[in-house]
């Protein structure tokens, strides 16, 4: 017992050094998150506020509460970007504690130590946990959608479809990613033959589809421009200069394989 907690505390020391050493100076600041802070400076400062989020190939837009989560760091720290690195790296070094946790309830002791410590030492996480982008809360929604996914399917505690819904409402407006954990949460539930009818499931339905409101409203407001723009991209039709069809899913596929 005593050398778990030596061992997790030694984690999450390295990790805390790792990504706060020098912060100011090598804090990410590109492209991206330029643009999310002038958005997000739109709201706090001239009061506009927007009904999406990031947009991805085809032209289609997530929700903005990545926006919206954004403007309450920058407004405690008076808008300085600065600021936008340290609760970023406060969360890569939450995401090491979170990891253990969940390593060691769905395994054991040792997968949770070793995954984070693998995960406060990596090169590629420490850089990542440096940004405040739309990659930044993915570790902690993975993490907190298997572990809720764990205490549904193998504890039977559907108390935690509301933490899955919160953390999955959040995902869906920061990345497309996210998406995948929808889909796992789907195939999770007819997999195992989990009820649609509780109280808890349909509450937390409602939540996932209300916290997409603000992209119905903007549909509503634009000639539905997102979902003419999903559409044609489920239906394989031209994307900008580029078409997507099966020869563009088949080379997708095929990258890790040829990698390997």
């Amino acid at each position: 017992m005593r050398k778990k907690y030596f061992l997790l505390s030694l984690f999450l020391i390295l990790g805390i050094f790792l990504r706060f050493y020098r912060l100011a100076d090598w804090f990410y600041f590109t492209m991206d998150e330029e643009r999310d802070a002038f958005i997000v400076k739109r709201i706090l400062v001239n009061h506009k506020l927007t009904l999406i989020g990031g947009s991805v190939p085809g032209g289609i837009y997530v929700g903005p509460g990545l926006y919206y989560l954004s403007s309450l760091v920058l407004l405690i720290f008076k808008l300085k970007p600065v600021g936008l690195g340290i609760v970023a790296s406060g969360l890569g070094v939450f995401s090491i504690w979170l990891i253990f946790k969940t390593g060691e309830k769905i395994f054991n002791t040792r997968v949770g130590l070793i995954s984070a410590g693998l995960f406060a030492s990596s090169y590629l996480m420490v850089i990542y946990n440096r940004r405040f982008w739309p990659l930044t809360p993915g570790p902690i929604i993975a993490l907190i959608t298997l572990f809720s996914l764990y205490q549904v399917i193998k504890k039977k505690k559907f108390k935690f479809c509301y933490l899955l819904a919160g953390v999955l409402a959040i995902g869906l407006q920061s990345d497309p990613s996210n998406f995948t954990l929808l889909l796992l949460t789907l195939a999770a539930w007819w997999f195992y033959h989990l009820p649609i009818k509780k109280k808890e499931v349909i509450i937390s339905g409602l939540v996932i589809v209300f916290s997409h409101l603000p992209l119905v409203l903007f549909d509503l407001r634009h000639n539905f421009l997102n979902s003419k723009a999903l559409l044609k991209l489920l239906s394989f039709q031209a994307v900008g200069e580029r078409v997507f069809g099966f020869k563009t899913i088949k080379n997708i596929l095929c990258i890790f394989p040829r990698t390997f």
